[in-house]
């Protein structure tokens, strides 16, 4: 089945889909659409009669990553009792911006130097989330050796950024 033929079918059961959950009619079209670009990643890969499954997958996930991002930033902006004036913007500091965007630089050179396979399988769990048994079919390796793969990577993260921060005092 041809990409195009597939997205144009799946567009509409895609969007109901995540109405269905909750999500604005708006916001069901971009999850969707994202969803699209990140399958097409695996449309030369993957067989045509996994993509609708996998197409699922990538919009809950995407659904799922917008609630926590959600979550996260509510915050109330003042309580009743206090002065307006007293309270902070609750927009991020310049600097805590900053911060993050260094982490952000650190966390991705540390990923850059994972053996290459281990960093295959990480990212195919974290980024394009694969379940365990996805990614050993796809790599043709055994669940365990992605599960050692994944732990590996962890590992050599958490180490890597650890002392990558310590070296440059950053908090």
């Amino acid at each position: 089945m041809p990409f195009d033929r597939f997205v144009d079918e799946r567009r509409g059961p895609l969007q109901r889909f995540l109405v269905n959950l909750g999500v604005g009619s708006e916001d069901a079209k971009d999850l969707v659409q994202e969803g699209f670009l990140r399958l097409l990643r695996y449309r030369d890969t993957t067989p045509p009669d996994e993509w609708t499954p996998l197409a699922y997958r990538i919009v809950l996930n995407l659904h799922r990553d917008r609630q926590r991002q959600a979550a996260t930033r509510e915050t109330p902006l003042f309580d009743t009792d206090d002065d307006l004036s007293t309270h902070a913007s609750p927009e991020p500091s310049p600097e805590h911006l900053a911060t993050d965007q260094q982490h952000l630089m650190l966390a991705r050179q540390a990923i850059l130097e994972l053996p290459p396979r281990c960093r295959e399988v990480y990212l195919l769990n974290r980024v394009d989330a694969l379940s365990y048994p996805a990614i050993a079919a796809r790599c043709g390796i055994s669940v365990k050796a992605v599960e050692k793969h994944i732990s590996r990577a962890l590992r050599e993260l958490r180490g890597k950024v650890d002392r990558l921060l310590a070296s440059r005092g950053t908090p």
